[in-house]
C-alpha cells in the first residue's frame, strides 16, 4: 500500500470503535445515495436487466481486492442452511406477488363505472 493509504488506515484505527462505526455508516449512506442517482439516470436509456448487471459488476470490482486478500475462506459460513432458508420466508416466495411487503390481503383493483 502507498504510504498515504497506510497513514490513513492507521489514523482510522486510532479512532474509537463507535465513531468508526458511525463513519462507516455515513460512507455507506453516501455510497447508496450515489448509486441511486446513477441508477435513476441510467434507467432513462438502459434496460433494467442491464442496470442490474452493471450494478453487480461494479460491486464485484469493488469486492475483488478483499476477496483476493482473504480467498474463498471469506465466503464460507457455518450456517449455510439458514442462508438457504431465509429467502423462502419472504412474502414474495409465499406468493404475495412482485414487490409485496406483507402476506396480508391484497387490495382489489378499482372497477370501471358503467356510463
Amino acid at each position: 500500500m502507498p504510504a498515504t493509504v497506510e497513514a490513513a488506515v492507521e489514523r482510522l484505527r486510532a479512532v474509537p470503535a463507535p465513531l468508526q462505526g458511525a463513519l462507516y455508516m455515513t460512507a455507506a449512506a453516501l455510497g447508496f445515495s450515489v448509486m441511486n442517482v446513477a441508477i435513476r439516470s441510467a434507467a432513462e436509456e438502459l434496460d433494467p436487466l442491464q442496470i442490474a448487471f452493471f450494478r453487480n459488476f461494479f460491486a464485484l470490482l469493488f469486492m475483488l481486492p478483499w476477496l483476493w486478500q482473504v480467498g474463498a475462506a471469506g465466503l464460507r459460513t457455518a450456517h449455510l442452511g439458514l442462508h438457504l432458508w431465509r429467502p423462502g420466508r419472504s412474502p414474495r416466495a409465499r406468493g404475495a406477488g412482485p414487490g409485496a411487503r406483507s402476506a396480508g390481503p391484497r387490495p382489489r383493483p378499482a372497477r370501471a363505472r358503467a356510463a
